[in-house]
């Protein structure tokens, strides 16, 4: 018998790939989404979440996604994420210092501004 009132549950499968890798997967991201208990990644990169008060279609609310020296590269693309037990969600990676240079080419900032960026993004997110 089946109720009205009974609360799918959806299996967002996903990904986790390095930056400038050929695809390379990483292990031991652990990713955080609200309605989901956290998830690590395996040797392929790969993880679950499982939403127990969620449908397919919901957006996906990350909280955070987390490899010491690493940052996400492609939060706008998940950010916009709705859940799908059909599609896999690939979450890319860059290392910190190459994140960290290519913004300094790109804002052309000198290493003692910058660094003084850093020390404030760092700070405001603590």
């Amino acid at each position: 018998m089946l109720f009205p009132f009974a609360e799918a549950q959806v299996v967002q499968r996903g990904v986790v790939l390095e930056m400038n890798s050929g695809n390379r997967p990483l292990a031991g991201v652990e990713i955080r989404a609200t309605g989901a208990a956290p998830s690590d990644s395996d040797q392929e990169g790969q993880f679950v979440l499982s939403f127990v008060s969620s449908l397919p279609g919901d957006p996906l609310l990350l909280d955070g996604v987390y490899k010491k020296g690493f940052e996400m590269v492609n939060r706008e693309k998940v950010d916009n994420w709705n859940l799908s037990s059909d599609a896999v969600l690939k979450i890319v990676l860059g290392r910190t210092e190459m994140i960290d240079a290519l913004r300094k080419k790109y804002y052309q900032i000198g290493a003692v501004s910058y660094t003084h960026l850093r020390a404030h993004e760092t700070s405001a997110h603590l």
